[in-house]
């Protein structure tokens, strides 16, 4: 006997035996634009999401209103960081001139993670940043 077999297209990006692939898929594929905007957002921030926020037919569209939400949380998180590590930066120089060299480059760090969930918006995914997107999601934001 012959088992009915799920097509392809329909199986592909599932992992074998994991259900939340399908509760998780979104209702649309975002087209080009929306991923391009959507990856914009984490590359250049509040310009890019609030386009998207105050655009009625941009607003509208759950993937875009998603990627363009998580990233001006993500970019509010960058700037506390920023603040913090200008503050260390001022504090250790002072006491350890060597170090001031390498600060800069620790304060660019969260830009890398930006970028990466840029790549993953850009693909048409759905990422979560950790923490942040939880407590979004909480309070109802997301």
């Amino acid at each position: 006997m012959e088992e009915e077999r799920e097509p392809i297209e329909e199986r592909e990006g599932q992992v074998a035996g994991d259900e939340r692939a399908e509760e998780a898929a979104p209702e649309e594929v975002p087209s080009d634009q929306d991923r391009l905007l959507a990856g914009l957002a984490y590359v250049f921030g509040g310009i890019v999401s609030a386009i998207v926020l105050l655009t009625d037919n941009l607003r509208e569209k759950p993937f875009l209103r998603y990627h363009a939400v998580q990233a001006l949380g993500g970019w509010a998180v960058i700037v506390v960081y920023w603040v913090a590590v200008g503050i260390l930066s001022l504090v250790v120089t002072a006491v350890l001139p060597c170090v001031a060299c390498v600060l800069p480059i620790i304060g660019l760090l969260p830009c890398l993670a930006l970028l990466y969930y840029a790549y993953l918006a850009y693909q048409g995914q759905y990422c979560e940043i950790p923490a942040l997107t939880d407590f979004m999601k909480q309070q109802g934001w997301l």
